[in-house]
């Protein structure tokens, strides 16, 4: 019996695009707020791009558990079962 390792949910080219928006939008969001509120609020000094994406990621490794979730992943031994037996059946009949 085979184990297949596949997606839970149909990924076109057009949602890692929304993804990669999505992300840099949210890092350019990220610095933007850091860089209007942590200089005045705390005396902090202001960040780069490339730094609130980091930041960005540190707070979501943080407080979500992980950056990337494996739980768009599951392994379909149920489903490849559930085919054979219904192959089988066929070719009994």
């Amino acid at each position: 019996m085979k184990k297949k390792l596949r997606f839970k949910y149909d990924l076109t080219w057009q949602t890692g695009v929304k993804v990669i928006v999505m992300l840099f939008g949210v890092a350019l969001i990220v610095m933007l707020l850091w860089n209007w509120l942590m200089p005045m609020i705390f005396g902090l000094i202001t960040l780069t791009y490339w730094q609130s994406m980091g930041v960005y990621a540190l707070f979501g490794s943080l407080f979500k558990g992980s950056l990337c979730s494996l739980d768009s992943f599951t392994l379909e031994e149920e489903e490849e079962e559930e085919e054979e037996e219904e192959e089988e059946e066929e070719e009994d009949k």
